[in-house]
């Protein structure tokens, strides 16, 4: 329970720096902020990163576009099969190689959390997302082989930066809220020592205008 002056301000700003604080877990009290200062674009983003992006095009740019490769498994003369093997750009239709190179995650952070952790219990380095097998049956990278299978590997450090990136802007705003007044945390909107929306949203703009 927050009970001293700055007491919200000051919990968020303790978690928000510990690597050990579950991000689910920040943001819930990054809500409690949000629902003091009543500021509605720090609400709505607590809220889509808590429960996942309505669509894309709500997405900051630190969910966008993370890159990621192909990757066949192909046979060829006398069953001979290579696994592992990266596909070229090049061989890539260029239809097709935003939608299977580029990936954007609207997903909540408690889900991307656990994309995350499914991937370290089984030692992978990678997530895995399958291709319709009509792409492989497009792509020759070797003479006399064909493709067994076909999927898309994005880096789980990058999955994992999305995590990093919330509770990075979580700290700076909650920062950015006490420089102005460090007792906003325990104050409810109404309060008229409350921040205001136009001083909020100069925080929230440092924080966020490069998303």
């Amino acid at each position: 329970m927050v009970t001293d002056a700055a007491g919200l301000l000051d919990e968020l700003e303790r978690l928000a720096s510990l690597d050990s604080t579950p991000i689910a877990d920040l943001l819930r009290r990054a809500a409690i902020l949000a629902s003091r200062l009543d500021f509605a674009p720090f609400k709505a983003w607590v809220s889509n990163e808590l429960n996942g992006y309505p669509d894309v095009i709500a997405l900051p740019g630190y969910r966008r576009d993370i890159g990621g490769r192909l990757m066949v498994q192909l046979i060829g003369p006398f069953g001979h099969r290579m696994t592992n093997v990266p596909v070229p750009l090049s061989q890539v239709p260029d239809e097709f190689r935003q939608r299977f190179t580029k990936f954007d995650f609207v997903h909540g952070v408690a889900e991307i959390r656990r994309m995350v952790d499914h991937a370290a219990a089984r030692d992978q380095g990678a997530l895995k997302f399958q291709v319709p097998q009509e792409l492989g049956d497009l792509i020759s990278i070797y003479d006399g082989y064909s493709t067994v299978s076909i999927w898309s590997e994005v880096s789980v450090h990058s999955v994992a930066d999305i995590l990093e990136q919330v509770r990075n802007r979580t700290l700076m705003f909650a920062l950015g809220i006490h420089e102005i007044n460090p007792r906003a945390g325990n104050l409810s909107a109404s309060d008229p020592h409350q921040v205001s929306a136009q001083a909020a949203a100069g925080v929230f703009g440092r924080v966020f205008g490069s998303s």
